[in-house]
């Protein structure tokens, strides 16, 4: 399975919109006790770095980079 099936699948699978609520909820109280399970964490990150990839229109060799960046946004709003 590559990457991009990996992605279909994780898209799939993630209710974004219950997800969007809750980080919302997690901004206006205090982010340490704002939890996600792992796995939804890791499908929002995969997300993330694909958005950021498809914005440089794929450009090879930024791969860990864009995923550092998607880790660290996705971070910020949940822990």
């Amino acid at each position: 399975m590559n990457n991009l099936q990996s992605l279909d699948r994780a898209e799939e699978s993630v209710d974004t919109a219950g997800i969007v609520v809750e980080l919302n909820l997690c901004r206006k109280a205090s982010h340490s006790i704002c939890r996600i399970p792992e796995n939804e964490r890791r499908k929002l990150i995969a997300i993330s770095a694909y958005l950021l990839a498809e914005k440089r229109s794929f450009a090879v060799g930024h791969e860990d980079e864009d995923w550092l960046a998607a880790e660290l946004m996705i971070d910020e709003c949940v822990y």
